[in-house]
């Protein structure tokens, strides 16, 4: 028996970056991955794992000082923004997973529909095959409609092979037609959606005789991925209408909820409870990306003055990982956002409603 899926397989590399005058090597990028394979047709979401921590470069220094990837990130790398880009991305792929189940629930009343006309129009045609076998012409007539009738020559020759005339052909037209939407069945449609918010941090430390400045450059990327089939169609649209989610209507319905939902995802929190009802979400993954960079300079404290400069570096770090499953937003505060002047009007608009009534 041949497996579809091997692993997880785990490598780990280094490389090593220029000797000083000591004739020391420092390591300076540790590459990991853990990873696993699998076989055609290459459509599993397989959970993945890189971790790239590397020193792009060196500066000042008396050619004695070295720097190694391990400890070349000497501020802690803040993750308060990871999460609220997840629930950004999530909030969005969900509003393309309602577009696209509203399309797809059009295709499936069409498809139902014909197969109901399938069975109506065979229906049609047996019943006035077995009434033109009988000789029962008007019974013909009532079931392929009143173009339905036998020629008076064939009428006159009973025993000749009936010869039907055009009332049967929209009725054998009809059960093509419809076979040719059944024929299309409904897939499982494919969504996915993309979230990213760059951030900085900055610090310093008198170490004496030089002081040190650290810049922080993170960048938080989400990559979200789903197949979805509509499992039931009419609970699909109650959600849509709001009718699933009590919870939901009466927040949008309390005053002024709008103005916490600028900064805290409430709506999008209690929405979520019902985003899945009348789906089935076949898969589901995850990806997440954080990237890392840091500098480091220096300025020697008087009365040090050596003729160098300071030692620096910058060094990088990436951060992949895919996981399955789609959990949903945590509440949080949203990601920062630009002044906008259609909220900002939006907002101005319904206070002075409230001060009107």
């Amino acid at each position: 028996m041949v497996y579809p899926v091997t692993g997880p397989v785990l490598t780990n590399r280094y490389y090593f970056g220029p000797p000083n005058l000591f004739g020391q090597v420092p390591v300076w990028k540790r590459y990991v991955t853990n990873s696993s394979r699998q076989t055609a047709p290459y459509n599993l979401e397989l959970p993945f794992a890189l971790a790239n921590i590397e020193v792009l470069s060196q500066s000042g220094g008396d050619g004695y000082d070295l720097v190694e990837y391990h400890y070349a990130f000497p501020l802690a790398t803040p993750d308060h923004y990871n999460q609220r880009v997840y629930n950004k991305a999530y909030t969005s792929l969900m509003e393309k997973v309602r577009v696209e189940s509203s399309t797809l629930g059009a295709t499936l009343g069409e498809w139902k529909s014909s197969s109901s006309m399938i069975a109506a129009r065979a229906t049609q045609l047996w019943q006035g095959f077995k009434a033109a076998k009988r000789l029962d012409f008007r019974g013909v007539k009532r079931a392929w409609g009143k173009h339905a009738g036998i020629r008076p020559k064939v009428r006159a020759a009973g025993n000749h092979v009936l010869e039907y005339s055009f009332g049967w052909a929209p009725l054998v037209k009809d059960i093509n037609s419809a076979l040719e939407v059944l024929h299309n069945r409904l897939p499982p449609f494919r969504v996915k959606q993309r979230a990213k918010y760059e951030d900085q941090d900055t610090g310093s430390h008198n170490f004496g005789a030089v002081t040190r400045f650290y810049k922080n450059r993170i960048v938080y990327a989400w990559e979200l991925r789903a197949r979805v089939e509509l499992e039931n169609p009419n609970t699909a649209l109650a959600q849509q209408l709001g009718l699933v989610n009590l919870g939901s209507v009466i927040w949008e319905l309390t005053p002024n909820s709008y103005i916490l939902d600028y900064f805290v995802n409430v709506s999008d929190f209690i929405g979520a409870f019902s985003d899945r009802v009348g789906l089935n979400f076949v898969s589901e993954s995850k990806t997440n990306k954080v990237v890392l960079n840091t500098s480091v300079t220096g300025r020697w404290n008087p009365p040090t003055a050596p003729p160098y400069s300071p030692f620096g570096w910058e060094a990088v770090r990436v951060d992949l990982t895919r996981s399955l499953g789609l959990p949903g937003p945590t509440l949080a505060l949203r990601l920062p956002w630009n002044m906008s002047v259609q909220r900002a009007s939006t907002s101005i608009a319904r206070l002075l409603q409230q001060l009107k009534g």
